[in-house]
């Protein structure tokens, strides 16, 4: 993510200097609600409203993230089996199932 957003950043002219960086998003969102810092995090992540901390959507369709499956690459020229096809529906329907920012 972080290439993604200095890249960003620099397209519009501006150098991003990050002095905190942490994949932990409880110490992220602690971090922000002591008004220490500003965070990128995926809506998975947040789960519901903390206190201290107002989550603002961005609204740029080009701002969107891939998720992938990885699955064992034993059996993998047969193709996913029905299991990891089942999975993948389920999170694709829990994904649409999801209310849009």
């Amino acid at each position: 993510m972080d290439t993604i957003v200095i890249d960003a950043f620099a397209a519009r002219g501006h150098a991003l200097d990050v002095a905190i960086r942490t994949d932990d998003f409880q110490v992220m969102l602690g971090m922000i609600a002591a008004r220490l810092a500003v965070g990128l995090l995926p809506s998975l992540a947040v789960g519901g409203s903390h206190p201290g901390i107002v989550l603002r959507p961005i609204a740029d369709p080009s701002f969107v993230r891939s998720i992938l499956v990885a699955t064992s690459a034993e059996g993998s020229t047969r193709g996913p089996s029905t299991a990891v096809r089942q999975l993948v529906l389920a999170i694709r329907d829990a994904f649409n199932a999801l209310p849009s920012a």
